[in-house]
């Protein structure tokens, strides 16, 4: 019975743009989502400007279980392609159950100028099912990125949802969400990896992340991350074994509880 009164009042709050933009893989959520200036596969979602710095083909699959809500759960997959003119990336999304959900197709391109600077920019098409009284929506929305490397030990990104407030086909005007992230990446240390971020959805207050990974084994990574406005704390691990990544974590949240996420990634060196 909690668990259908907790569906029937979060459902609303989660559905119809609250998931968007969806974001990727465990590293980040074991980090505080706060990855917005790495580089990696998930950069398809969270900062395309990242995905110029891959240097090989990589695919990656994610799955988090919101408040251990089965109706709540989200899937990705990811696929970036480097090229000499420059990478590629697609993603899909999906978020829901079967009568109301949420679903993102993305195309993703980024050119790495230097090693210094790359930008990214990708179009999704949203796609929400509702039920049958409410009827099915969707929308084509813009991301912008770049990820800048001025030091040996820096990296910046910065980023933007929908910068051109695109709109639902609905007969109620509605929005896509705009969101701006900003965000450093420091690594003092070959076993130690800092991280902090901004953003700023323009319908809700300013959220604050910071993460840390430890690098503490060949192999092993331990991470940990804090969310401010939402509050929120995450826990997370990664095992890397040669091309396979497995990255596992935690996000905890005093009100709602506990929130599990796994990714599998696979790059083709």
């Amino acid at each position: 019975m909690n668990k259908l009164l907790l569906i029937v009042f979060l459902l609303p709050l989660t559905l119809f743009s609250q998931n968007i933009p969806f974001e990727g893989g465990a590293k980040s959520v074991g980090m505080g989502k706060s990855t917005i200036a790495l580089s990696q596969v998930w950069s398809i979602n969270n900062n395309q400007g990242g995905l110029g710095f891959l240097e090989n083909p990589e695919i990656g699959v994610y799955y988090t279980n919101r408040f251990l809500l089965k109706e709540l759960s989200s899937q990705s997959i990811a696929y970036a392609y480097p090229t000499k003119y420059g990478n590629l990336g697609l993603s899909i999304d999906f978020f829901g159950y079967s009568q109301q959900s949420e679903m993102q197709f993305g195309l993703a391109y980024a050119k790495k100028f230097n090693k210094y600077l790359s930008l990214g920019l990708k179009f999704d098409y949203l796609q929400y099912q509702q039920p049958e009284e409410y009827g099915n929506t969707h929308a084509v929305v813009a991301e912008l990125g770049i990820m800048s490397h001025p030091y040996q030990n820096i990296y910046i990104g910065a980023h933007i949802y929908n910068p051109s407030r695109s709109k639902f086909n609905t007969a109620v005007e509605k929005f896509a969400p705009t969101v701006f992230g900003f965000g450093l990446a420091y690594t003092p240390d070959p076993m130690v990896s800092l991280t902090a971020q901004v953003d700023k959805n323009l319908d809700y207050s300013t959220t604050y992340k910071a993460g840390v990974e430890l690098n503490i084994s060949k192999a092993l990574f331990l991470r940990v991350g804090v969310n401010l406005y939402p509050n929120a704390y995450y826990l997370g691990l990664g095992y890397y074994f040669k091309n396979i990544k497995f990255d596992f974590a935690f996000s905890y949240q005093n009100v709602l509880g506990v929130s599990p996420a796994s990714s599998l990634g696979y790059e083709f060196k």
